[in-house]
């Protein structure tokens, strides 16, 4: 007798604690994801986004007025086995940090079936394109050729006659 109900207090106590090791592993693990849920939702992409990532171009004088500003376009995405982290670069005046006046491309979705790849970039003309304006806003992107740099012997040459190929009249 001895021997069954020992079996029988063993197998007892055994469902008990799978039962409630399961339960409380359960709650735990809900309760530790809602702690770092809210902890990145509500804090972490605030430190993230607050963090300046603006490079100074190094360009020499006149040409040294740009950053690159690398602006996060969302919050940071923390998922299982990867973080996303969508950042838009452009090309931005040093002192004004004037975005260019025309938006940025969207960002493409992380794709989960390339997770393994380690990193994802999706390149865009928006870097090039934010940087003529920028440089073209602050006047750098003028240059005059005169007539004297245009050897004689050229055939084009830079004159009323040469214009009227361009617009008769």
């Amino acid at each position: 007798r001895a021997g069954i109900c020992s079996i029988v207090a063993d197998l007892i106590k055994d469902i008990a604690d799978t039962f409630f090791k399961k339960t409380v592993d359960h709650l735990v693990e809900k309760e530790i994801d809602s702690v770092l849920g809210t902890f990145i939702s509500n804090d972490a992409n605030k430190i993230i986004n607050s963090i300046p990532l603006d490079i100074p171009l190094p360009f020499k004088a006149p040409y040294d007025i740009a950053d690159i500003d690398f602006t996060l376009s969302d919050s940071p995405a923390f998922e299982t086995g990867y973080i996303g982290i969508d950042v838009v670069g452009a090309i931005v005046n040093a002192q004004t940090k004037a975005p260019a006046p025309f938006p940025a491309p969207t960002i493409p979705a992380f794709n989960n079936a390339s997770a393994a790849h380690f990193l994802q970039i999706f390149l865009s003309p928006y870097v090039l394109e934010s940087a003529i304006w920028t440089y073209q806003q602050a006047g750098l992107m003028e240059y005059t050729v005169k007539h004297t740099a245009i050897p004689a012997g050229f055939p084009v040459q830079l004159n009323s006659d040469a214009l009227a190929l361009i617009a008769p009249g």
